[in-house]
């Protein structure tokens, strides 16, 4: 009978928008039900139904048609962000990745940006593996045999039998999260990966928003992919004619290179990101020109500090002008790429830029000059009035 009620609400679920409006309310009763079984009941069994339709529903080119899109949205990033094993995770992103593929990623951003409130990735470090839980499973082999027959010692040995048994049934239940956990990071970066390989224009930012949260955990053949693919974009974009939500894009393009390589804790090697310095240096006026650099692209207003949402995102909901003082903090003060020519030659380009950005950014610009002063004492030649030849 379950199975049949699940069945019944995906037909009525897939109503399309040109049917009678009884049918219409009947799918949109029909996500409402799925969206509470899903909320409720996602240690039922046929759960993966249950996301399958969600999913189905949410990834559509329009979905403000719909009237169950936010709850859905809404349903799935409470799972994720609750989810502690893993196991419920890697189902929705099993089935949000195959559908996304399957819809040739003609979806809403705000589709994607439901990977961002995957929980169980925020403690997993693909470079280490735990010992601990090995060495608790041998114990447990090691410490079963010594089991005696005195009446007196029967209690005690018990509760040590039954301890072994929890803590061996607690290093399995780590073995299967880790496993998820690893599955679940594939599964993301790879979507990632194939996103901006397809060039969807209006899926960049929420993908680079991701690889901003979980491109630190990539191996480093992956970090070489993603990141060759960003050159392509960045060499790709004619800076004279960039449009303002083009001049965004780059901005973003440049922040999230340095803020995967700068996340790379095990890597020791040195990776030349000069491309997007150079890009950040050519953008630079054109970026001072774009009369929208104080505002974000979602709102013209600050967000609500007291929105307890659990959706928030760093990068993509940042200000022009937030995201080129990023970009600078990046190459000058949290990677190798700041060397004393490109300091001096950064800040002659700021100063002519300067003169066309508002209060606010000039403001921040200026005490950005005065930290890289600090760092690279040769700028301050750059203020002396006295001719000198050497």
């Amino acid at each position: 009978n379950y199975r049949n009620y699940i069945e019944h609400l995906k037909k009525l679920s897939k109503t399309p928008n040109n049917e009678s409006s009884l049918k219409i309310s009947l799918g949109v009763h029909a996500t409402q039900a799925a969206n509470e079984l899903a909320s409720n009941a996602a240690h039922f069994n046929f759960r993966k139904e249950v996301f399958t339709l969600l999913i189905r529903r949410i990834c559509k080119p329009n979905l403000s048609a719909d009237p169950m899109a936010k709850k859905t949205i809404k349903t799935l990033e409470l799972l994720l962000n609750e989810d502690d094993d893993g196991n419920i995770s890697f189902d929705i992103v099993q089935i949000l990745c195959k559908t996304i593929k399957t819809r040739s990623y003609n979806i809403e951003e705000s589709v994607l940006n439901i990977f961002l409130s995957l929980d169980v990735l925020h403690d997993y470090d693909p470079n280490t593996k735990s010992e601990e839980e090995v060495s608790r499973v041998k114990l447990k082999k090691k410490n079963r045999i010594h089991l005696t027959r005195k009446q007196k010692k029967a209690r005690k040995e018990m509760k040590v039998i039954e301890e072994e048994m929890e803590r061996a049934e607690q290093a399995v239940t780590a073995e299967e999260r880790e496993r998820n956990q690893g599955e679940i990071l594939k599964l993301v970066l790879s979507l990632y990966l194939n996103t901006l390989k397809m060039e969807a224009s209006r899926l960049v930012a929420p993908v680079l928003e991701g690889l901003v949260k979980f491109g630190n955990m990539a191996n480093f053949e992956l970090l070489g992919d993603f990141l060759e693919v960003m050159k392509e974009l960045l060499q790709d974009a004619e800076m004279d004619t960039l449009s303002p939500s083009e001049i965004r894009k780059t901005l973003l393009l440049i922040v999230s290179a340095f803020s995967i390589v700068s996340n790379q804790n095990q890597m020791k090697v040195h990776i030349d990101l000069s491309v997007f310095v150079d890009g950040l240096y050519s953008l630079l006026p054109y970026a001072s020109l774009d009369s929208d650099i104080e505002l974000s692209h979602k709102s013209l207003r600050l967000a609500d500090p007291l929105n307890n949402e659990i959706l928030k995102p760093l990068v993509n909901y940042s200000t022009k002008a937030e995201l080129l003082l990023k970009a600078l903090d990046h190459i000058f003060f949290r990677s190798r790429t700041g060397t004393k020519q490109r300091a001096l030659a950064f800040t002659k380009r700021i100063y002519i830029c300067m003169e066309q950005t508002p209060e606010k950014p000039t403001i921040a610009l200026l005490k950005f000059l005065e930290k890289l002063v600090n760092r690279y004492p040769e700028v301050g030649a750059l203020y002396s009035t006295d001719d000198r030849i050497g």
